[in-house]
């Protein structure tokens, strides 16, 4: 039940609520938090209680969640660095597809065909030198798919031209189909053998066929039922395609090109448990910026590493709403002050049960981040 407005009725600690509210406000600011005042004071509901999860409307509450990179920065003193490091390692690029032709784009009237060979030039060639392993790993963008939104859908094929590109990828149908087109266009015959050389190129959950995987080589396109998924996001993919290069191709290093706070976390998580023989893991957030995960792997330490993902999701990301008036940073230094087993090794139960003890570790986990900022929260009934 939405608790009521108050006009000045006394909280749990003898202080009246705007008074508690005029608190928030300050520890807020105080603890690095982002906070419009004026929105604050306007929606701002006076009570004892944090209102429900989600709006009024049933949408989620959005938040910055790419705070939470700079906060893991500043904690592990671990900074991206312009270049990689000049060794002699096997090295596997995984590309976030979608986010590497939004950051390709097109001009409008640009042909299809045209867009394909432009792409498939820069993917080839945008990569550490003497790499032959390249995966390319896409979202469905299916109609079941959180990513979609019901929209008019263009056709993507040789006779077409591009549409404004802002306008094209609001539509998620017309993602998918140039996913598609790319993936099909690239196993032609004709296509193979110009530039691949000795290159192992695999695509990954951009065809029509949901789990469809490929690897092209001069000359060839093999499927790779190994690689078959029906993932619908590409941020868990590449993780598939990761353990598959390093466990089939014994790579030295991995570098994935995505600018995405989901797979830095998820980085980490693999880093301390299936990827902990790797040499190196790198993500590379901007043409010039390369994050070492596995050096911010040893700065954390496994525990908290493993509680990265569950810690992610709980403090709000795309598919969680981000819990009322707080940030990243007070649910990351909150968690390190716990002790949170069950949490830590949730990502290891194949069967995701939700036990006693991982509801418990979470309510605790939630309750200290806000007792950390108004001390009569712990006494509250929704914490018992």
């Amino acid at each position: 039940m939405k608790p009521n407005k108050s006009g000045g009725k006394t909280s749990a600690t003898g202080k009246s609520n705007e008074v508690t509210a005029f608190l928030r406000m300050t520890q807020i600011i105080a603890s690095g938090g982002e906070l419009n005042i004026v929105d604050f004071i306007g929606n701002h509901e006076c009570s004892d209680l944090p209102p429900s999860p989600f709006k009024e409307d049933g949408s989620m509450r959005t938040g910055t969640k790419a705070s939470l990179v700079k906060i893991l920065k500043e904690k592990t003193k671990v900074s991206s660095i312009p270049d990689l490091p000049q060794d002699c390692l096997k090295t596997a690029v995984l590309v976030y597809a979608m986010s590497a032709i939004r950051h390709w784009s097109f001009h409008t009237g640009e042909g299809f065909g045209v867009i394909a060979e432009r792409y498939r030039h820069l993917l080839l060639n945008d990569v550490p030198p003497g790499t032959d392993i390249i995966h390319f790993c896409c979202d469905r963008h299916s109609t079941t798919s959180l990513k979609s939104k019901p929209a008019k859908v263009y056709e993507v094929s040789e006779q077409y031209t591009a549409l404004d590109p802002k306008e094209f990828f609001a539509v998620s149908a017309n993602k998918a189909n140039l996913l598609s087109f790319l993936c099909e266009k690239w196993c032609e015959d004709e296509q193979l053998e110009p530039g691949l050389g000795s290159t192992h190129l695999y695509l990954g959950g951009g065809f029509k066929e949901e789990t469809k995987s490929v690897v092209l080589t001069a000359g060839s396109v093999m499927d790779v039922p190994a690689l078959e998924s029906t993932q619908q996001e590409a941020d868990t993919r590449i993780f598939l395609h990761t353990l598959y290069s390093v466990q089939n191709e014994e790579v030295d290093r991995v570098v994935i090109h995505a600018n995405d706070t989901d797979i830095i976390t998820t980085c980490l998580y693999y880093g301390a448990t299936h990827l902990s023989d790797l040499t190196e893991l790198w993500v590379r957030t901007g043409q010039n910026a390369y994050l070492p995960i596995h050096k911010m792997v040893v700065a954390l330490g496994p525990s908290q590493c493993c509680a990265m993902p569950f810690i992610h999701s709980l403090s709000g990301r795309d598919t969680t709403s981000y819990p009322y008036f707080t940030v990243k940073k007070a649910w990351f230094k909150s968690s390190m002050s716990l002790d949170i087993p069950a949490l830590e090794e949730f990502c290891e139960n194949p069967a995701d049960a939700i036990t006693d003890d991982l509801l418990n570790q979470a309510r605790d986990l939630t309750i200290t981040v806000y007792t950390s900022k108004a001390d009569h929260f712990g006494g509250l009934i929704w914490a018992n």
